[in-house]
């Protein structure tokens, strides 16, 4: 199967927020999710998830 890419605003931030609830602990998100991380990061979402 073919790689897909999504388009450049695939993470939203309510998909982000969906994303990090499947992690525990900050570090878990970064290591598991670390392009939702990455994005939470520069949306100023991470602060409000801890």
């Amino acid at each position: 199967m073919a790689n897909q890419k999504h388009p450049y605003g695939n993470w939203t931030d309510e998909r982000i927020i969906e994303e990090s609830k499947k992690y525990k602990t900050p570090i878990e998100f970064k290591i598991n999710a670390p392009t939702a991380y990455k994005k939470a990061n520069e949306k100023k979402l991470i602060k409000g998830m801890t």
